[in-house]
């Protein structure tokens, strides 16, 4: 159920951001400064994360307690973007061990 709620997850995240980027300018900045904003600016932490087919790190940040949420591809370990953000998560709050 888990693995099944995830791939669907990805699969649609990665659909719709392929349409979104070419709507919207991609804020990047350091994997480092990254997490440190979203973690303490907005108190999201990395809830789900994989590895996509071209071997960038995608993970999703999420404050279940405000829905808050933040979708991070990392294709570099010297770069992250945030390819979209929103509030009101209705996706599964599947706890996983903080990263």
């Amino acid at each position: 159920m888990y693995t099944v709620a995830i791939t669907t997850l990805v699969t649609i995240v990665l659909l719709y951001s392929s349409v979104a980027l070419a709507l919207r300018p991609i804020v990047c900045n350091t994997p480092s400064a990254m997490h440190r904003q979203l973690t303490g600016r907005y108190g999201e932490s990395v809830r789900f994360d994989g590895v996509t087919s071209a071997n960038e790190l995608l993970e999703i940040y999420i404050d279940f307690e405000t829905g808050i949420w933040s979708i991070v591809v990392s294709p570099s370990r010297f770069r992250s973007c945030l390819l979209l953000s929103g509030d009101g998560w209705r996706g599964p709050y599947l706890q996983t061990e903080e990263h």
